[in-house]
């Protein structure tokens, strides 16, 4: 067990780096197929395709880890480039689902494979039980936090 704030001072930096490189490579692969949007806003539209084209806001919001007004620009930033609607609830006016649009459901069928090529680029090289061990160091390092 690491017994110094010495071993893991650059915690933070390299997580931030491991991310920003990662968003880079996403933004540059999509942009090379002429589709400019966020990596934020491609995990947006991939999580409602996977719950069949169609959630309720509040539980992206949720799901996004990010406060609501960062959401609702996410959001705002997607219905303009016409690739979402956003419906209310019969009988409540306050909630939201959103909704993939015809031209949504297409940009997604053509990022997904780069999306999956990406992933697969991410973790080559690391096996199975690697992995394994990455990802409860990261959970680990969360759960220190939320204690």
């Amino acid at each position: 067990m690491l017994q110094t704030i010495d071993a893991v001072s650059g915690i933070g930096f390299h997580l931030d780096m491991v991310l920003r490189t990662i968003q880079l490579a996403y933004t540059q692969r999509f942009r090379e197929v002429g589709v400019e949007i966020s990596v934020e806003q491609w995990v947006f539209l991939q999580r409602i395709h996977n719950k069949g084209g169609e959630a309720p806001q509040r539980e992206l919001v949720r799901l996004n880890f990010r406060n609501k007004a960062t959401t609702s620009r996410l959001i705002q930033g997607l219905v303009k480039k016409e690739l979402l609607t956003q419906q209310r609830f019969e009988g409540d006016r306050k909630r939201f689902n959103l909704v993939l649009t015809e031209k949504g459901l297409e940009l997604v069928q053509k990022l997904e494979p780069i999306a999956q090529e990406l992933r697969s680029q991410a973790i080559a090289g690391i096996d199975e039980s690697q992995w394994e061990i990455f990802l409860q160091i990261l959970d680990k390092v969360r759960d220190n936090y939320s204690e």
